[in-house]
């Protein structure tokens, strides 16, 4: 037992450095490639931004973390020193960014992170989205820089990157795959670069004891520094070419095998964006009491550039006109949006099922100044683009109070009202066919176009009845624009419907019906409600897909702009009033889009008929189908703007989600506390007591393993004393743990066995052990020992000894392969001089083991021989 407790001799070369600074060596390599991994996450969320201003700011805190992350795990001592000054550099970084505004990057930390969900895409690159995402990449990023300086395992660094990789590209979900084949070579870069990492470092972990640069990273005699290169070049000429094609290839098939995103999950379908619920009234039925008032109010001045390019497509005696909403559901009694109003910024959103256009598209600027206006709708034409608005005192609107959109129908709304002084520029696509186009164009067809050709809640027979007359007004058209503009001319026809704004109003399908086929003159009289509805449905029935677009029109003569005079200017001004409200159908043609029909005769909107008698109340049965004001309100994305149904239950899984993640972090801690208890129990319990006394070493080992100490099964009792008295963090315990080793080595040579009582003074030394480990680690050392899972996997093989395995440099046998488990026979101590010198080629490693062994071996025969010859002599 002698030699246990002889002092480990020194090598004659200078000691590898302790377990708290092995293996923070400085490779920039290393820490090269763990920062740029970072950058395809970075890239690949330019599907949600307008433009590129987005990637500076991001890229910026890949690089500064990178930077910040290397020098303090190469600098700094503590876990929790090293996470301090990530946490200060990364407020610091955001800080800079937003131009000093502390306040502004605290609240988009702590606000910015449900936006990401809810705005519309693509977005502009606000501080308010952009700080919850650099934030990410910074703690990623400064993450792995550390664990690919401090850390020896070859994939773990690799970890933060694929997390936020994968994170970003679920976020980014359907918006990506506009940019899909972008997205997958991003995602090929970052799987070039990861694998590129793992195999230089998997590379270097590989180096063999003898060779320049061993796992542990200290020295080993006969180190030949200008051969590490070339031991660890053999390798990589093997594995990075492989990780090239391996991702090439991955990358090229995705590009080329066609993949259905139909139903590719969307975290946006089940969030809720932040809009209000802001209570409309049914354009439809407004466009009366607009133009029923005394005097004309003025409601805003809009300037288009170019002028010339502004109007929409559109039929015979159509004029110029701004839209404020379209409405393409009908149930049989109102016409409603069609679709989902989603809060905004600067950019808006296409439709899900945009129509492909063959023809010109013009680029129109609208610059719109309120005046008098108090509908939450905003004009607007074509399909809009994009947004700026500000309020009267030049800023932007209030939060939570800003545009919201419906991307299917086009339609802008505003969270509130807006004031006057309040202004907005607003930019859209116009179509701009030929008049030989419109002549040969034929409505659009599929999913998208289907369902605004539904009449549901129709009976059979006035179907038949409204197709019937359909057919009767167009069979001598040829074309489908022939038999459009036939149906908008029978409709706008004076002596047959005459104009009226003080007829009955509504637009369901029985005041439709009185419209078209009552004796009575007073039900064939109407405005432009009726008449715009009356196409559409007529359209409908010969199964063409129509809408119907509220809004205002843009007279430059006419005498509903109170000031016609000056109300069109040369630059494209046009000064708007509530006279000059107006409704009119539109239809969709392929190829082109939405094309205006004009079944009214727009001379004078607010003109009334002339009666010799009030007009006769409708019978009771017909009452109802005078509508009151509807109220509808721009819905939350994912909620039917006429569904009454909750929809609340489809955010219950992604909490159900959250749930069972939060239980499982919480889970695996106690999971990895308890298997500890149950191994500790298991060893003090069961087997004879030479078993017990030798469970008490093995979970001696465990609780060493977890303060940085090598597990490896090649070193031996003696090896890992030495080890443990010349680490610092663990000196302390290195007096109990040789009496431990003392014990073990009785228990397990000993002719007389173990004694009764020695299972209990060996565990009585392991809890000496964890004692003293404890008390030199500090609170948070034992807490991060207490939850360390490595002591619960297989102890790394010969070679891999970890971060501890370097305080072992110049021991006999330390690390080396062929090393046994057992303590080393008892006999003069060996120094590093009296043993042959660790060849440079594994290969030769088979030939040192039996050299050292042998040599071993006549060593203890020597000694024997003169214990021989000492005894003869008495």
């Amino acid at each position: 037992m002698t030699a246990l407790t002889t002092p480990v001799p020194s090598p004659t070369r200078t000691q590898s450095p302790t377990p708290l600074t092995t293996g923070r060596r400085l490779r920039p390599g290393d820490v090269l490639l763990a920062g740029a991994s970072m950058l395809p996450a970075a890239v690949a969320l330019g599907a949600l931004f307008d433009g590129y201003r987005y990637l500076a700011p991001l890229a910026g805190a890949v690089a500064v973390a990178a930077v910040a992350g290397a020098v303090a795990a190469r600098r700094l001592a503590t876990v929790e020193l090293v996470c301090l000054v990530g946490a200060l550099g990364g407020l610091l970084y955001g800080t800079a960014v937003t131009a000093g505004r502390v306040d502004l990057l605290l609240r988009a930390l702590r606000d910015g992170w449900r936006p990401l969900l809810t705005t519309a895409v693509p977005a502009e690159p606000s501080a308010l989205l952009l700080a919850p995402l650099g934030a990410v990449l910074w703690v990623a990023t400064f993450t792995a820089v550390v664990l690919a300086v401090r850390w020896h395992g070859a994939l773990l660094p690799a970890l933060p990157p694929l997390l936020v990789t994968v994170g970003f590209l679920l976020l980014v979900a359907e918006a990506g795959q506009r940019r899909r084949v972008t997205q997958l070579a991003l995602t090929g870069c970052f799987v070039v670069l990861v694998l590129v990492l793992a195999a230089v470092r998997s590379a270097r972990a590989g180096v063999l004891p003898g060779q320049s640069e061993p796992t542990g990273g200290g020295w080993r005699p006969g180190a030949q520094p200008s051969g590490h290169r070339s031991r660890l070049a053999g390798p990589l000429v093997i594995g990075l070419p492989v990780v090239a094609t391996v991702a090439v290839l991955a990358t090229a098939v995705g590009v080329i095998v066609p993949i259905d995103s139909a139903d590719r999950y969307d975290p946006r379908e089940h969030s809720s964006p932040p809009v209000d619920d802001v209570a409309l009234l049914n354009p439809l039925v407004r466009v009366r009491a607009q133009l029923d008032t005394p005097k004309p109010t003025t409601l805003f001045t809009i300037r288009l550039t170019p002028p010339a390019a502004a109007w929409p497509p559109a039929g015979p005696a159509t004029s110029p006109r701004v839209r404020t909403a379209a409405l393409g559901t009908f149930d049989g009694a109102t016409w409603s949006v069609d679709g989902n109003f989603t809060a905004v910024d600067k950019v808006l959103p296409g439709p899900d099922e945009p129509v492909t256009t063959t023809v010109a598209r013009a680029k129109v600027h609208a610059d719109v100044t309120f005046d008098e206006f108090d509908d939450a709708l905003l004009p607007a034409l074509g399909q809009p683009t994009a947004i700026d608005y500000a309020t009267a005192s030049g800023s932007g609107p209030r939060a939570g109070r800003g545009p919201a959109f419906e991307p299917a129908s086009g339609t802008l709304a505003l969270l509130s009202p807006p004031r006057a002084g309040d202004r907005f520029d607003l930019t859209a696509e116009v179509p701009q066919p030929s008049d030989a186009q419109l002549a040969a164009a034929v409505v659009a067809t599929g999913p998208g176009a289907d369902r605004y050709r539904v009449l549901p809640n129709l009976p059979d027979d006035l179907r038949a009845d409204l197709l019937a007359t359909a057919r009767r007004t167009t069979a001598e058209a040829a074309t489908t624009y022939d038999k459009l503009v036939a149906l908008a001319a029978f409709l706008r026809d004076g002596s047959a419907f005459p104009y009226d704004l003080h007829a009955t109003p509504g637009h369901s399908y029985g005041r439709l019906t009185r419209l078209l086929d009552s004796a009575d003159p007073a039900d064939r009289r109407g405005y432009a409600e009726q008449r715009a509805a009356a196409f559409a449905v007529l359209a409908r029935a010969l199964g063409f897909p129509t809408r119907i677009s509220v809004g205002y029109l843009l007279d430059e003569d006419g005498p509903n702009n109170a000031n016609s005079a000056d109300s069109a200017a040369d630059d494209g001004t046009f000064t708007v009033t509530d006279h000059q409200a107006h409704a009119w159908p539109e239809v969709l043609f392929a190829g082109i889009g939405w094309v205006g029909f004009e079944p009214t005769d727009t001379s004078d909107l607010s003109r009334a008929g002339s009666r010799l008698t009030p007009p006769a109340s409708p019978p009771r049965g017909q009452q109802g189908d005078q509508e009151k004001p509807a109220v509808i309100a721009p819905t939350q994305r994912g909620i039917t703007v006429d569904d009454g149904d909750d929809h609340g239950g489809r955010l219950d899984w992604p909490f159900i989600l959250l749930i069972a993640l939060g239980a499982l972090a919480l889970a695996v801690p106690l999971a990895v506390i308890g298997e500890k208890a149950r191994r500790r129990l298991a060893r003090r319990r069961r087997g004879s007591p030479a078993d017990r006394v030798r469970g008490a070493w093995w979970e001696a080992r465990d609780r060493l393993g977890e303060f940085g100490v090598s597990r490896s099964p090649s070193l031996t009792r003696r090896e890992l004393v030495g080890a443990v008295a010349r680490n610092p963090a663990t000196a302390p315990a290195v007096a109990a743990l040789r009496l431990l080793a003392a014990l073990v080595d009785e228990a397990t040579f000993a002719v007389g066995g173990t004694g009764a009582d020695d299972p209990d003074r060996a565990w009585a030394l392991v809890g000496d052990v964890r004692r003293e480990l404890g008390r030199a680690a500090g609170r948070a050392g034992r807490m991060r020992a207490l939850l360390d899972p490595r002591p619960l996997f297989a102890a790394p093989a010969a070679g891999a000894a970890g971060t501890a395995g370097a305080g072992l440099a110049g021991v006999p046998g330390a690390g080396a392969p062929g090393a046994s488990a057992a303590p080393t026979p008892t006999g003069p101590a060996m120094t590093p001089a009296a043993l042959a010198p660790t060849p440079a080629s594994p290969s030769d490693f088979l030939l040192h083991w039996v050299q050292v062994h042998d040599q071993q071996r006549r060593t203890m025969v020597n000694a024997g021989r003169h214990d021989d010859t000492r005894a003869d002599a008495r």
